[in-house]
């Protein structure tokens, strides 16, 4: 499995290990929706696995994001790296994201 989903203070979080297929993004988003209909609609994504993400990846995040918003919450990314962060900059989606180094940052975002 590309991936690992945890429930923690009500919010999904999600540890991914790949995101280059739409295929597997597909499964991913299920499970996302999912979460988000048992009621879990702040989502953290954590990406501290991957190093590269292509146009996949970046739909992949766009889609949680518009899924978790659409339901009354938020989607933060956390574990960002240097290149992932530097391909969000290029393709002027880093304004998009809301993005923080921790899990407890971005548990904390949620709560205030």
């Amino acid at each position: 499995m590309d991936f690992n989903t945890e429930i923690k203070d009500d919010i999904a979080v999600f540890t991914i290990h790949k995101l280059v297929s739409d295929y597997d993004n597909k499964t991913i988003l299920e499970v996302v929706e999912e979460v988000i209909v048992e009621g879990h609609t702040d989502i953290i994504v954590d990406l501290k696995h991957l190093q590269f993400i292509n146009s996949s990846g970046l739909s992949f995040l766009m889609s949680v994001l518009t899924r978790a918003r659409n339901a009354g919450g938020d989607m933060y990314i956390i574990n960002v790296s240097e290149q992932v962060s530097r391909l969000l900059v290029m393709t002027k989606l880093e304004s998009l994201f809301t993005m923080f180094e921790s899990e407890e940052e971005a548990k904390n975002a949620f709560i205030q």
